[in-house]
């Protein structure tokens, strides 16, 4: 069948990778997809390229996504999809694929506690009118708007993919590519550098973590509006020389391999894919998500360190701990990773996929 993927943008995102595996399955099994991007085309473009999946953005985004309804239409009837599924809360992609009159599908992948409850009713009311079935990327998010569901027919909630790393990167090599003290304690993150992604916080426990630790050193990977504000934070702590900014990577492969330990916080998060892949990779996890279905993958204690708040202090103490104890941590990285190739499995995914989109 042809499938058609209308996305938010084709950033680097969690979203739009996420996004990106599951097409890749489904070609692999002989569909014909392709993707719409409602921003002109990002960084991921070139990644879905070298997978065998066009990827075309829009000229420019404008009136919320409503603006682009009708160049989604031209680009619809052009493809002429027997699927489209819509992934993300946007209106116009919604509307446009009522007027395309497709068979089509809804993939949620955001938390909903920021917006008025209102706005969701709105929009959930015209989904079901519009989409055949919708689907949750956690059960966390699904509990957020379950009430809004009670007669709908096909909701369904099941993970991302998260597969196996083909290779993994020798330590030192990617220390020395990433221009990284080859000797030091390095704890890092990833992600968008913006308000709700709590790097704010990350730079806190790096302050603590350096005055028991000299050897510490913390790596940030991915940009965004807060970049400025977060370089000066590091400098009024008096941490710039132990931090590094490096931006986006199309290849996240020797950051994670460089790491000793992952550092992720966040205000809120549906399921927060840096933490999940850096269990993969076997870097052990210390997190704190306010508002977030993380849980459903990492247990507290048995595959890394996860809290509901960010205690500055305790994240520090769990950080030093793990850099102390080298048998625990390796202990909950092994657990974490196994859990994770369980539960994202590809084959998994790609069976509940291929049911939640009636491709049987």
């Amino acid at each position: 069948m042809r499938i058609l993927n209308i996305i938010q943008c084709s950033n680097l995102g969690g979203m739009e990778q996420s996004t990106l595996e599951s097409l890749v399955e489904l070609k692999a099994i002989g569909h014909e997809v392709k993707m719409l991007s409602l921003h002109p085309a990002g960084k991921l473009k070139s990644i879905a390229t070298d997978r065998g999946i066009p990827l075309v953005g829009a000229p420019r985004y404008c009136l919320g996504g409503m603006g682009t309804i009708p160049w989604l239409l031209r680009n619809i009837r052009q493809f002429n999809p027997e699927r489209i599924l819509l992934t993300g809360h946007n209106f116009g992609s919604l509307v446009a694929a009522m007027l395309s009159k497709r068979k089509t599908y809804l993939s949620i992948h955001f938390h909903h506690g920021d917006r008025s409850i209102w706005l969701w009713r709105g929009y959930y009311a015209l989904a079901k009118r519009g989409c055949l079935g919708i689907r949750f990327i956690s059960s966390f998010i699904f509990k957020e708007v379950e009430s809004l569901f009670a007669d709908y027919r096909n909701v369904a909630c099941f993970p991302n993919i998260f597969r196996e790393p083909e290779t993994y990167v020798d330590i030192l090599k990617a220390r020395q590519r990433l221009n990284l003290p080859e000797d030091a304690y390095i704890v890092g993150n990833a992600g968008w550098l913006i308000p709700r992604k709590a790097f704010d916080v990350f730079l806190n426990v790096a302050a603590f973590v350096v005055k028991d630790q000299p050897k510490a050193f913390f790596l940030i990977a991915g940009d965004g509006e807060e970049r400025g504000a977060l370089e000066k934070l590091a400098h009024d702590l008096g941490i710039s020389e132990k931090v590094r900014f490096i931006g986006w990577q199309k290849d996240l492969s020797h950051f994670y391999a460089a790491l000793n330990v992952l550092l992720f916080n966040s205000r809120f998060d549906a399921l927060g894919r840096t933490p999940v892949e850096a269990l993969i990779h076997s870097v052990p996890v210390v997190a704190s998500v306010e508002c977030g279905g993380l849980d459903e993958f990492v247990r507290h204690g048995t595959d890394g360190y996860l809290i509901d708040s960010h205690d500055v202090k305790a994240l520090a103490n769990e950080i030093v701990r793990l850099s102390r104890d080298t048998a625990a941590c390796s202990a909950v990285a092994e657990s974490g990773r196994c859990r994770v190739l369980e539960l994202g499995s590809p084959s998994q995914h790609v069976k509940a996929l291929i049911q939640f989109l009636d491709l049987i």
